[in-house]
């Protein structure tokens, strides 16, 4: 008689032991730790998950932490905001992806630069003073590279949808900066503000640096996709617009507008943008007017004055310039190590308002050439050309359907430039995966034009 084969184990059956440990890690954490403690634990699991089957959602998942930014969660001696822990899952997810499939990885040469920066700003930790500060920027620079590079190589609709998010996050924090702003003030002449929005961030030129790389997308994707996506991108742009006012940031303000000239290359934004401004113009004349609102437009009006006359003389920037031309001149090769420009720039007497060193150079050229050396600087601009390059390509034809979503990226990235003139937007994680998530995307667009 032939003995009878056991009856193959139905998938499901083999789930069954880890769906009842999952329940019962549940029910203890709801007793231990309270309910809300114990869902966000499962829906972060849950979210690890998807990631690991779909990387790409942990793009767009990481960029909507953004206004969560200021929850740091503690990890030992480390922090790490839920757009950072995101985002470096997204990263370990996007590796593994790629060496289940056995493939090889494209480097375009923006990133090819910023590889070699990267790898610059690793050396550091050799010699830098804080190593550990070192040590976690090369990890979370490592981890956005990666996501960039999972960005680069998607197709066109999940391009939009991740410039989607990144619109709809400019539009939150811009709705959060105007809901939170109080009473502002200008004193000695405008050139100090007092009252300045900050959103979820932890200075307002972070806020006003988000909203350049956002508000020009959103404003491209007023005129795509379906209804309801057009208007919710009109209110994210205009959002973004009222909390970028109310930052006061002043280079922020000329980056935003000078993006927006970018954006007129493009016929049908060019055209709707006279119509607005004719419509403006009327509604200025014949408006009785809000007390608040005009008090408030004088005030970013006496701000922006300040850019010209004696207030440059006394800009604190020029000192800071001055002092970071030294601390290159001490160490030219390697730099003082990356995110290491405080010790240096208390060494040379700069102080900030409260005893506080200064964070960076206020300018991203001598940043870079203070924390890596001439050496970095060297990768810096390589990365900038590649950028270019890939700008130049996804251009091309006008006449593609891709065209204004790679001018509203060219239009945010160009703005963000203007701002790293006075400022440092890559000393902040998000602002640095934002960067190059929008590169990564133009590296897209541009290989769909080729």
């Amino acid at each position: 008689m032939t003995p009878r084969m056991p009856r193959p184990v139905a998938p499901w059956m083999l789930g069954m032991p880890a769906i009842v440990g999952l329940a019962a890690a549940q029910t203890i954490l709801v007793y231990r730790a309270g309910p809300l403690v114990a869902g966000g634990i499962f829906l972060g699991l849950g979210l690890v998950l998807v990631i690991c089957w779909r990387p790409l959602v942990g793009v767009g998942a990481g960029v909507l932490a953004v206004p969560l930014e200021l929850q740091d969660l503690q990890l030992g001696a480390a922090g790490l905001t839920p757009a950072e822990a995101i985002l470096l899952v997204t990263a370990c997810a996007a590796g593994g992806h790629y060496l289940y499939r056995g493939r090889a990885v494209s480097m375009p040469p923006a990133f090819i630069g910023f590889a070699g920066l990267t790898l610059v700003a690793a050396m550091g930790a050799l010699f830098a003073d804080d190593s550990f500060v070192v040590a976690k920027i090369v990890l979370m620079w490592t981890s956005f590279l990666a996501v960039a590079l999972l960005v680069a190589d998607a197709d066109g609709r999940q391009v939009e949808r991740v410039l989607v998010c990144v619109a709809f996050t400019g539009g939150v924090v811009g709705l959060i900066a105007a809901l939170t702003s109080g009473d502002q003030q200008l004193v000695e002449g405008g050139a100090i503000a007092i009252g300045r929005a900050t959103a979820s961030f932890a200075h307002p030129n972070v806020l006003a640096s988000f909203l350049v790389l956002s508000i020009p997308i959103a404003l491209v994707l007023v005129f795509r996709g379906s209804g309801l996506r057009r208007a919710l991108m009109a209110l994210a742009a205009l959002a973004g617009s009222a909390g970028l006012a109310l930052t006061l940031t002043r280079s922020g303000i000329v980056a935003a507008a000078i993006s927006v000239v970018v954006l007129l290359w493009w016929a049908p934004f060019r055209r709707i943008a006279l119509v607005l401004l004719l419509v403006f113009a009327v509604a200025a004349i014949f408006s009785p007017g809000d007390s608040r609102r005009s008090a408030q437009v004088s005030v970013v009006g006496q701000r922006l004055g300040t850019l010209g006359g004696e207030d440059v003389a006394r800009n604190p920037r020029i000192a800071i310039w001055s002092a970071t031309e030294r601390v290159i001149a001490d160490n030219p090769v390697l730099g003082v190590g990356e995110g290491n420009f405080p010790g240096a720039s208390s060494a040379q007497g700069l102080i900030d308002v409260g005893g506080v060193p200064y964070d960076h150079a206020h300018n991203v050229f001598l940043t870079i050439a203070a924390e890596t050396g001439i050496l970095g600087l060297v990768f810096f601009l390589a990365f900038l050309g590649g950028t270019v390059q890939a700008g130049v390509r996804a251009l091309r034809a006008r006449t593609a359907e891709h065209y204004p979503l790679a001018l509203a990226i060219v239009a945010s990235l160009i703005g963000l430039l203007v701002v790293s003139l006075s400022e440092y937007p890559p000393r902040t994680n998000v602002l640095m995966a934002t960067l190059l998530v929008e590169i990564g995307a133009l590296v897209a667009l541009a290989r769909r034009a080729g």
